[in-house]
């Protein structure tokens, strides 16, 4: 039995020790979804998947986030489409109606971590353009000590050099850092990476990750 007591000991001296925890926005804090407005928009619902399928895609939109700007990407939209104008110019003048909310559990399950004396960054895929249109409403990121944006530096998720500026600004090295995302592949862009990382589902599913990492009671 001493043994094995001091064996348990050991193995839990050896697990890397997590000082700092970087959280995803979009889908983790942010209910984002271009439905949200285009629904609005759109008397027909299959005429809304083709616009979001054909017209502003997942990729156009991720243009954007590695840092062209709206006005180039609108006019190459307008180009291919010319019809649909008016909602392709409301996917950037409209934008903060594809945002319904931010999630409070999340944000308090945030403050509990710093509370613990964690530090905490963002690293998300963003536009520079539209970043500020949430920056300048909510209260919670002054919880983090780093906001890393994609559209800022010109560089997306899973594309390992995001990561890295994470890695270098954090001043740790990547064992010691813990990411969550909803998004498997920006998980697993991580973790190639050496970085402690998990999908997020859920606030409940994220605090039992925490727990386990010894982050929280």
């Amino acid at each position: 039995m001493p043994f094995l007591v001091t064996f348990v000991i050991e193995n839990r001296n050896s697990l890397p020790m997590i000082k700092l925890v970087a959280f995803d926005l979009g889908g983790v804090f942010f209910d984002w979804n271009p439905r949200y407005l285009f629904c609005k928009l759109f008397q027909d619902s299959e005429e809304m998947e083709f616009f979001l399928k054909e017209v502003c895609h997942h990729e156009w939109n991720l243009q954007t986030d590695r840092g062209v700007s709206f006005k180039v990407a609108l006019q190459e939209a307008k180009t291919r489409f010319p019809k649909y104008s008016e909602e392709i110019d409301a996917y950037f003048d409209r934008w903060i109606e594809m945002i319904r909310g931010c999630d409070g559990e999340m944000v308090r399950l945030l403050e509990e971590v710093v509370s613990k004396g964690h530090r905490t960054a963002a690293l998300s895929n963003w536009s520079a353009e539209t970043f500020p249109f949430v920056f300048n409403r909510y209260a919670f990121f002054e919880n983090f000590e780093e906001i890393i944006v994609s559209g800022f530096e010109k560089v997306v998720k899973p594309e390992p050099e995001i990561y890295k500026l994470l890695i270098d600004r954090s001043g740790l090295k990547p064992s010691e850092i813990l990411f969550l995302d909803d998004v498997h592949k920006n998980v697993e862009g991580a973790q190639k990476l050496g970085i402690d990382a998990f999908v997020f589902l859920n606030p409940q599913q994220c605090r039992m990750e925490f727990v386990k990492r010894g982050l929280l009671d």
